[in-house]
């Protein structure tokens, strides 16, 4: 089954017959791009991040990474923009239970 959490408002869904639990709540990753008023800049984003589970070898994937708003790239007058990502978590139907963690990077490319 899968996990998804919704990138323009951080509303978690699953399929494949998985429970998603209450507590602790997902919700969107949330990033803030600053630097001079007017500037444009680009974003590199991961396709899929890989997470381990703790003390094993055992792995899950999240891929369908996207962000919100989709048309980023320039910092108003402000010299600040907040853009968040979400994505999909695929669980296998075996998966080994426990505490899986990962990491991933967001480039910015100032233009």
């Amino acid at each position: 089954g899968t996990v998804t959490i919704n990138s323009q408002n951080g509303l978690r869904t699953s399929t494949g017959g998985l429970i998603v639990l209450n507590q602790p709540a997902g919700q969107e990753a949330k990033f803030t791009v600053t630097g001079s008023k007017y500037a444009m800049y680009g974003l590199i984003i991961p396709v899929r991040i890989i997470l381990l589970r703790d003390g094993g070898t055992e792995q899950m994937i999240i891929g369908n990474i996207k962000m919100y708003p989709t048309n980023i790239g320039y910092l108003w007058g402000s010299g600040r923009e907040t853009f968040s990502i979400g994505a999909t978590l695929n669980v296998a139907s075996q998966q080994k239970g426990g505490t899986y963690s990962g990491n991933f990077q967001v480039v910015v490319v100032y233009e």
